[in-house]
């Protein structure tokens, strides 16, 4: 149980750090939140890889063959989908062309 609540709980570091700037970026509210203290943003992210991916490393060996092979494909997966899912953002599209 602790190695699925550091899994978890590094996703949701991950989380709180990318969510602030989609929303800045994408919508018309300008709080400048992120962009006044993106560096505890970016921390949050690199907490929450390292944190998740010790959990994932840990849960995985308390679990069987098909578990492990289901997790590794979703864990392999979810950050495709979540490209995907934010080159419709318009932050991303706009960086993409060199306006930075």
């Amino acid at each position: 149980m602790p190695w699925q609540a550091a899994a978890l709980i590094g996703v949701l570091l991950i989380i709180v750090g990318i969510v602030p700037a989609y929303i800045e970026e994408n919508s018309h509210f300008s709080s400048e939140l992120f962009s006044k203290h993106y560096e505890h943003f970016l921390s949050l992210i690199l907490i929450g890889v390292v944190v998740s991916s010790f959990g994932l490393v840990g849960w995985a060996k308390q679990v069987q063959r098909g578990t492990r092979v289901r997790m590794a494909v979703l864990v392999f997966i979810a950050p495709w989908i979540a490209a995907l899912v934010a080159i419709q953002s318009r932050g991303i599209m706009y960086m993409a062309r060199g306006r930075w």
